[in-house]
Order: C-alpha cells, then structure tokens, then sequence
C-alpha cells in the first residue's frame, strides 16, 4: 500500500459489463491518429459515464490521492510554434559550434600547454590531503 492508499478515497470498481460492439470498435476501421491520440470529448463523456463520473475533475479527485495531487497552477511559458523553437535549436546549435572551436584554439587546454609544467606524485598529494583521508 503506498502513501494515500488508506481506502478511504478508494473508487469501489466499476461492474464489468460486455456491450454490443459499436463502429468503430475493429482496430482496422480506425485510422492511425484515432487509435493512438486518445478520446475526443464525446468519447470521454461516454467513458466516464460508464465508470459513474460526470467530469474528468471528479473522476481525478475519486482516484488520485490529495497527497499526491499537483494544488498549484503550473508555471509554464507560453508554447512556441515551430519556427521559433527550429530558429532558437539553430542558435543554439551555433553557439556550441563557436564554443567548440575557441575550445580547440585555446592553448590552456591544449596537451603543448601542460608540458613542463611539475606534476605532483601520489606522495606528494597524500601530504596534502587532509588527515584520514586518501588521495
């Protein structure tokens, strides 16, 4: 039983019923959107019709628990259309490219910068790590 899962907000479940096939019902009658998009409103009325519901709210509030229930609106920006977002990928995707490119100019990250330089020993690095601790 997870967190909200008392039974006191339990749905009791819906009596199984076997209907009539309707139109619609053969998966080859159906196109590829039909099947894989969801319901429209006039399905989803007749959905939640049958499990005793007469919104989505109510069914939301029968089954979810209030623990785990989202009680704030969502703070998300507006939806760009699809020019916008191929425009802001392509700026992006530009701004990578140049970063790349002053990377592989850069002589600090370049193997030709680090010669010379002292490199410390694992003796020297366990003197300066601090006590009870390895390097």
């Amino acid at each position: 039983m997870t967190e909200g899962e008392g039974g006191r907000n339990r749905v009791p479940p819906a009596p199984r019923t076997r209907r009539a096939p309707t139109e619609g019902d053969d998966m080859t009658d159906r196109t590829f959107a039909d099947r894989h998009i969801g319901p429209d409103t006039g399905e989803q009325a007749r959905m939640l019709a049958l499990l005793g519901f007469d919104s989505l709210e109510a069914f939301t509030e029968a089954v979810v628990p209030e623990v785990i229930r989202w009680q704030s609106a969502l703070d998300l920006p507006d939806a760009a259309d699809e020019p916008a977002v191929l425009k802001r990928q392509a700026e992006r995707q530009a701004s990578l490219e140049a970063r790349a490119e002053r990377a592989r100019r850069s002589p600090a990250l370049s193997a030709a910068a680090c010669r010379g330089r002292k490199r410390h020993s694992a003796a020297a690095a366990r003197k300066l790590s601090p006590p009870g601790e390895s390097a």
